[in-house]
């Protein structure tokens, strides 16, 4: 967190693909390396599966990076950093929500399941996401994703392509705007508070009743 306190607003990418990542160590190599010839400063977050390995390593020395490897790392604080510009996900539903929550762009990346519904929804729906297998332009979820993929779509992301200004202003606007809107959700009087409310109401207006099992 002092790291990222010490970075530009909206300058980090943050990477991360949750407690179980499935990249093979090639295709972690190649995420390095795109990583580093993009530029742009970055947290990468490695799970301890992947912790000690070689990308790893050589990242730890990098001179625009920061990595967590080994280690749980709070990422809903990190995607609520002001210095926190795009996050590199497999679109797992959590880290959308800590996204979405955080105001913050996506570059998608899904590996199984219904990640690849929830990149739709990020991509064709809200406007907040760059497909990095489009960028590739490799369709197969098995297939390596080469570094030059990796920084080019970290490009799109992040506003360092030729052109790519309006298109990256209109997808941060959005991602605030859905930021803003989650916030309000969750907050006293929002809809998902409100919610809530509801459903505990209705569970107690349920104690008591003969048909309703009781859990004490």
């Amino acid at each position: 967190m002092k790291w990222l306190d010490g970075c530009p607003a909206g300058s980090v990418v943050y990477v991360c693909f949750g407690s179980t990542c499935a990249l093979g160590d090639s295709q972690l190599r190649e995420l390095a390396a795109g990583l580093r010839a993009s530029g742009r400063p970055f947290l990468w977050v490695i799970p301890a599966s992947r912790g000690e390995g070689g990308a790893a390593r050589e990242e730890s020395s990098s001179s625009h990076g920061m990595v967590v490897a080994g280690r749980w790392a709070p990422q809903a604080k990190f995607l609520a950093h002001r210095a926190v510009g795009g996050f590199v996900t497999r679109c797992g539903w959590n880290s959308v929500l800590d996204a979405v929550c955080g105001g913050v762009p996506l570059a998608t990346w899904p590996l199984r399941a219904e990640q690849f519904v929830n990149e739709a929804f990020l991509v064709e729906v809200l406007r907040v996401g760059v497909r990095m297998r489009e960028v590739a332009r490799e369709a197969d979820p098995e297939a390596l994703v080469p570094a030059g993929a990796v920084t080019r779509a970290v490009g799109m992301l992040m506003g360092d392509g030729q052109g790519e200004a309006e298109a990256v202003a209109a997808r941060r606007g959005r991602a605030r705007e859905l930021g803003a809107a989650a916030r309000a959700a969750v907050a006293e009087g929002g809809s998902s508070c409100g919610d809530w409310t509801h459903l505990v109401e209705e569970l107690k207006a349920l104690d008591g009743r003969d048909s309703v099992p009781r859990c004490d």
